[in-house]
């Protein structure tokens, strides 16, 4: 365990949390812990990655599900607990599937001939990789829609945060309000599922391979 990089890495969530370093800035100090030989210092670093602005460089904006599990990453920053990461592969039958639409889209192409006459041939060729999606997502929800992840339990939780003395900070209102501001983001949505047509194909290609599974456990230091 490194105290001294677990200390500097919390005091940079904090100081982006409170609006004193905007994205580009903290992706560049973020970079400086993605390798520590600390596991929860890597874990955390990796995991706040997602949360700056790569398009602009504004302050923090995060949603009150991404703010909790953040206030959860600071804990375990100020713990001596380390960070246990098990991966597999999955296979399922979904493969199977996008291995035969795949070869299906492939042998229209050899018939008809390759050109942009196939991104009309590749609409509904585009559902496919989206129903493998979310037939195939047996995954739970994502780190911030998790209540206590990356803790297994509340009692690991409250045990953790009694034992270090760790006072969550509160939702800013600030932040609340501009994010509410953001709308539905139906526009995005339907970003999305163009993305899905056009590049059909390729998607359906990743899909052909096993899911890399991941699995996150906190111990306590041995």
């Amino acid at each position: 365990m490194d105290r001294g990089q677990r200390n500097r890495l919390a005091a940079l969530i904090r100081r982006y949390l409170a609006g004193e370093v905007r994205s580009y800035g903290f992706q560049e100090q973020l970079a400086e812990f993605r390798d520590s030989p600390d596991s929860a210092v890597r874990f955390v670093a990796k995991q706040e990655w997602i949360f700056y602005g790569d398009t602009e460089d504004i302050p923090a904006l995060l949603s009150k599900p991404e703010w909790d599990f953040t206030q959860r990453l600071l804990l375990l920053l100020e713990s001596d607990c380390v960070v246990r990461e098990t991966v597999s592969l999955q296979w399922s039958v979904t493969q199977v599937f996008a291995l035969m639409t795949l070869l299906g889209l492939l042998w229209i192409g050899y018939q008809q001939g390759w050109g942009y006459h196939l991104l009309a041939l590749a609409i509904p060729f585009g559902l496919v990789p989206a129903v493998i999606m979310w037939v195939g997502d047996d995954s739970p929800p994502g780190p911030s829609d998790q209540a206590l992840f990356p803790f297994a339990t509340i009692q690991k939780l409250k045990s953790v945060s009694q034992a270090v003395g760790f006072r969550k900070a509160h939702y800013p209102q600030r932040m609340k309000e501009q994010w509410l501001g953001l709308g539905a983001g139906s526009a995005s949505q339907t970003t999305t599922y163009v993305v899905l047509v056009v590049l059909s194909p390729l998607l359906l290609i990743f899909q052909v391979f096993p899911k890399r599974k991941s699995k996150i456990s906190v111990e306590a230091a041995r």
